[in-house]
């Protein structure tokens, strides 16, 4: 719709269109019903506009705090002890527990013209499963399409049904053939096929009967002790491994520890210490350096002359006091290691960088040493020896 504006003086008229456009001649009443005309048609589109003004300056996400304050933002993400909200470019956290409620952004209108001209989205079928066929070092695997594999992931589904009868017949046929359906059951473990919690968990005890496993089998069995998004489901991968001794499995944990994401180094220090392999625990303590020092020392000061003259002697002969000094700098080296670093996320514990420290505690942790004996150690330790010095230094005992 065009607008026009008729001036004549004073007297200004807007109306739908110049053509329809009063002439200067006509009188004030018939200004005033052409204005009420145009003001009829006008309105609603002014009312629509001002609408579209409020609900763009209103589209925000607020935040009641408890002290009764709000927030206005964009919230860009949410963990499990804070909410992250972007202001004017920059980004704040605020703790969970100072927040009262949240207010998200009313969600923008939908037009239901433009919604009907939309075509409707095709039927996906669930994410392809997956098998840990890629290059060293990659932490995720390549895409196996099991899409024409519909008939055996319905059956491997049936692994994860609450009646037990139903379980133990799938699983009987399931072990009968069971080249036939590995590949679908370990792709079905991967975390974007859509497979329940249940189906999971009985995939993982039926790998654990028809053991051994490939190599494939056992780095799958890695991926899901670390990536799958059910923690039970991660914990029976972990009982597996560890029921199988599979040390592929326990090879491909490592590989994930060389990654600088702190929250998969964590989720594999979780893993590791679910599995409790002796043989890894020795191995990396084997790993943690002993630290050195270097020490340089710069020249001797104060043998020239005396630091002090005391007055002590008969008749006022003063006494000599020399105080040799010697300036002593040193560079600590392997005071840290990542070895050490992934002890202690696997024990839960800080023993420091020592080696013999974590040393002691894989003793006691296998049964070498008791508590009382490293007790009864510690009494009968030197002076020295208690204030820290290593095993095997001269006069620790």
């Amino acid at each position: 719709m065009r607008f026009a504006i008729a001036d004549r003086g004073a007297d200004i008229s807007v109306c739908p269109d110049a053509s329809t456009r009063a002439p200067f001649s006509q009188s004030a009443t018939e200004r005033r019903v052409a204005w009420g005309e145009c003001r009829q048609e006008c309105l609603p589109h002014l009312l629509a506009l001002l609408l579209l003004l409020c609900a763009a300056v209103q589209a925000e996400d607020t935040i009641t705090l408890k002290d009764g304050r709000t927030i206005s933002g964009t919230i860009v993400k949410e963990d499990e002890e804070s909410v992250f909200i972007s202001q004017n470019g920059e980004q704040r956290g605020i703790a969970k527990s100072r927040i009262e409620k949240i207010d998200p952004k009313p969600a923008a209108p939908v037009d239901p013209k433009a919604a009907a001209a939309e075509p409707k989205p095709k039927t996906v079928m669930p994410a392809p499963a997956a098998l840990i066929v890629q290059k060293p070092g990659a932490p995720e695997p390549i895409v196996m399409d099991l899409r024409s594999s519909g008939a055996l992931i319905d059956k491997v589904r049936e692994l994860g049904l609450p009646d037990p009868k139903a379980r133990k017949t799938a699983q009987a046929e399931i072990s009968a053939k069971k080249d036939e359906y590995m590949p679908a059951m370990l792709g079905m473990l991967h975390p974007k096929f859509d497979s329940d919690e249940f189906t999971r968990i009985g995939i993982l005890r039926l790998l654990a009967a028809n053991a051994p496993l490939t190599e494939v089998g056992s780095r799958m069995l890695a991926f899901v002790a670390i990536h799958d998004p059910h923690p039970e489901v991660r914990r029976e991968a972990c009982v597996t491994i560890r029921t199988l001794a599979d040390d592929d499995a326990i090879r491909e944990l490592m590989r994930f520890c060389q990654v600088e994401d702190a929250t998969t180094k964590k989720a594999v220090a979780v893993a590791l210490h679910e599995i409790d392999d002796k043989r890894l625990l020795a191995s990396i303590i084997r790993a943690i350096p002993a630290p050195s020092v270097t020490a340089n020392q710069g020249e001797p000061t104060g043998l020239d002359q005396p630091k002090y003259n005391l007055p002590v002697g008969p008749g006022g002969t003063k006494l000599p006091i020399w105080l040799p000094a010697q300036e002593v700098s040193g560079v600590a080296t392997d005071i840290d290691s990542p070895a050490a670093d992934l002890l202690k996320l696997i024990a839960k514990k800080d023993l420091g960088n020592m080696p013999y420290s974590w040393l002691n505690w894989f003793r006691e942790k296998i049964g070498d040493i008791s508590q009382a004996e490293r007790d009864t150690y510690k009494e009968k330790r030197s002076l020295r020896g208690r204030m820290g010095t290593p095993p095997g230094d001269s006069g620790s005992q």
